[in-house]
C-alpha cells in the first residue's frame, strides 16, 4: 500500500457508493425505423460538481525528454 494513502477499504465487499448511479438518458431519437442511437447515462451538473471537488487535486511531472526514440 501506498503511504499515505486516504482511503479505508472496508474487511470485504465493495466500498459503498457516496452518491446515486448515473440516471438513465431522457433522450429518445429515433432516427428511421429499425435503427437506434444509443445514449449516455446522465448525471446532474450538480452532483458532478459535488463528485469534482471531493476528488484529490492531482500534479504531473513530464517525463525526462527521451531523444533517442524517433517520431513515428
Amino acid at each position: 500500500m501506498a503511504a499515505g494513502l486516504r482511503v479505508t477499504f472496508p474487511e470485504t465487499g465493495a466500498l459503498p457508493a457516496k452518491h446515486p448511479p448515473d440516471c438513465p438518458s431522457t433522450e429518445q431519437a429515433t432516427p428511421e425505423k429499425s435503427h437506434y442511437i444509443p445514449t449516455t447515462p446522465e448525471r446532474p451538473l450538480e452532483q458532478t460538481a459535488t463528485i469534482q471537488g471531493e476528488m484529490p487535486a492531482g500534479t504531473f511531472t513530464p517525463p525526462p525528454e527521451d531523444r533517442g526514440r524517433t517520431a513515428l
